[in-house]
């Protein structure tokens, strides 16, 4: 598991985080279940598709629709 940068922490804020999820590990937390979770995750651009075709194509009028498109 990456904590981050060299340039990014300190040892001491690496020490830290690192030992912060192991806490959470040896309470039963998964962090690559957690991680697979958020990567599955609708994107941004997936809820824009989405709202064209559920709001924009359903709901309005024609001219309105074209001009938010």
């Amino acid at each position: 598991m990456t904590l981050g940068k060299i340039t990014q922490l300190t040892v001491e804020q690496a020490r830290k985080t690192a030992a912060d999820m192991l806490a959470a590990v040896r309470l039963g937390a998964d962090p690559a279940s957690e991680k697979a979770e958020r990567r599955a995750s609708v994107t941004v651009d997936e809820l824009i598709d989405l709202f064209d075709v559920q709001y924009v194509g359903t709901m309005l009028k024609p001219g309105t629709a074209v001009t938010i498109e």
